[in-house]
């Protein structure tokens, strides 16, 4: 953050007209204790503090004295450009404001500066809370003294808390298990540590948290393990259940081809090869229009399920010169937004050579069929 994002703009100042009577009339009125006095070119030549008033009155310095006249001083400025970090160890109560050209622009006060650090530290408090709150991971917090300061509601749950309050207490008195006052106590990290909590097994990272070298607060993060067996068993249960698709895929006689919801071909058959006559590394990856544009296919049923989101079929011709018949199928998502389309590949040729040997075949049984006529009419004979 710039120093022109916080100042006060458009500060109350003097110019060598005023008098020192209007000085003192200004911060009476205003409640502030210093006043600027700026040229005919609004660049600062003087600063009136409270003070200087009460040093011109123990003098019986004239009411009637021009203000760049009074205890004139060089005035500390910074720019308004500057970052705010420059100015938080600034000695000074109120610091003017000036731009590049050195005109004064706006006015820095201690007020302003504790504004942004309470409102700073109130936003990075609520980040933390709803990070803290969010997480699976239970989450406790203890300060220098071992003082518990904050505990999650994972952290509840997972240690069987129930109701009761811990907020303010000594983990090392009620939750000495944890062992995070020791981790103050060494200033030593712990990470993926087991630590048995009556009837539950948790796996714990401990976090010593410092400042300026010295340990400030201690922060453990934790989870049953429980938990984590059952999300490995999930996983392993869907890989299971991919690895038994993929099966089913591969292994059907029908070529299979199937999409994202974008176009982008996921997956290839080995049937599909054999259909077609097209090696699937020449297609996985790629989307649907690209593979249409550079001929591989006559037509893609695919990108007229994702115009009309309707069960499409169409006879399709491949750069190899095979021709099948293609059903492309959507699949929708919870949303109703198609996620991928499935496609089923027949082999034309393949059916045009049973409809030619079923043709055959009945050609045959009429040619028996007459013969075993003849025979009989000639035996009537």
């Amino acid at each position: 953050m710039k120093v022109k994002d916080l100042m006060t703009r458009n500060p109350i100042v003097l110019t060598v007209n005023n008098t020192l009577n209007d000085a003192i009339k200004i911060c009476i009125s205003n409640g502030v204790d210093s006043v600027l006095v700026v040229d005919e070119y609004g660049k600062i030549i003087n600063i009136i503090t409270t003070v200087d008033m009460m040093k011109a009155f123990i003098n019986k310095v004239s009411l009637k004295t021009s203000v760049d006249k009074v205890y004139p001083k060089r005035v500390i400025t910074i720019n308004e450009d500057a970052n705010i970090k420059d100015v938080l160890d600034a000695s000074v109560g109120r610091l003017p404001v000036v731009n590049s050209e050195g005109e004064l622009v706006g006015i820095l006060t201690r007020t302003d500066l504790s504004k942004e650090l309470v409102q700073k530290a109130v936003r990075e408090s609520e980040e933390m809370k709803a990070i803290l709150y969010s997480t699976n991971n239970g989450v406790i917090i203890i300060n220098q003294e071992g003082v518990i300061t904050r505990c999650n509601p994972s952290a509840v749950r997972i240690l069987n808390l129930g109701n009761e309050n811990i907020l303010g207490l000594k983990i090392e008195k009620i939750l000495p298990e944890l062992k995070l006052h020791e981790t103050i106590e060494t200033g030593k990290k712990s990470y993926t540590g087991k630590i048995q909590f009556k009837d539950k097994e948790l796996i714990c990272d401990r976090i010593p948290l410092f400042n300026d070298e010295q340990v400030v607060a201690g922060l453990i993060v934790f989870k049953d393990s429980s938990d984590l067996k059952r999300i490995i068993d999930e996983l392993n249960a869907v890989q299971q259940l991919s690895k038994k698709l993929d099966a089913i895929i591969e292994s059907s006689y029908d070529g299979i081809y199937i999409t994202d919801g974008e176009a982008n071909t996921m997956k290839i058959n080995k049937a599909y090869e054999r259909i077609t006559g097209v090696k699937r590394e020449e297609m996985l990856g790629v989307n649907m229009t690209k593979l249409e544009r550079s001929g591989y296919i006559s037509e893609s049923s695919t990108l007229r399920v994702l115009k009309t989101r309707k069960t499409t079929t169409i006879h399709q011709k491949f750069k190899t010169g095979k021709n099948a018949l293609v059903t492309s199928v959507p699949i929708f998502d919870e949303h109703g937004k198609i996620s991928m389309v499935v496609t089923n590949v027949r082999d034309v040729t393949e059916l045009a050579n049973l409809k030619e040997e079923l043709g055959k075949n009945k050609e045959l049984a009429e040619k028996y069929y007459c013969e075993i006529e003849e025979i009989v009419i000639f035996r009537k004979w």
